[in-house]
């Protein structure tokens, strides 16, 4: 089999800049215009995604993904199960997509931040498990 590595995915790589978000990436203190973000005791900052229209951007940390307005205020933050080492928004900006260090890849709402989705793929690619969040009302 031959990938063609030439093929648009219609995929993009979560934006970091655009915002002045400094010390995000494996930091205790994030920051934003020099100012502080506001996270626990302790918990390290370990990935980045600003929205498109650079009104808001969400932090994924070793135990919450959190969503902060363009001064710094937070909008929501949702508990993860682990570590979230890589966030992304969608191109319609309608779900935030984490990759966590359990295995999973999960989807949350954007403007809410519940949970919906997620998904496990077991390492030798054959055997997979998803599950939707049936508490959740999206579309």
């Amino acid at each position: 089999m031959q990938i063609d590595t030439e093929a648009k995915s219609g995929l993009a790589a979560p934006a970091t800049t655009g915002l002045a978000i400094e010390g995000w990436k494996g930091d205790f203190h994030p920051t934003l215009d020099g100012r502080a973000l506001a996270l626990k005791a302790h918990e390290r900052s370990r990935s980045l995604a600003i929205a498109t229209d650079k009104d808001s951007f969400v932090l994924g940390t070793a135990w919450y993904l959190r969503k902060f307005d363009r001064q710094g205020k937070q909008i929501w933050s949702t508990s993860v199960p682990d570590v979230a080492w890589g966030v992304n928004i969608s191109s319609d900006g309608r779900f935030v997509v984490a990759t966590l260090g359990d295995g999973t890849v999960r989807w949350y709402t954007f403007e809410k931040g519940e949970e919906v989705l997620a998904l496990f793929v077991d390492r030798d690619l054959r055997r997979w498990v998803a599950w939707k969040n049936l508490d959740t009302d999206w579309h």
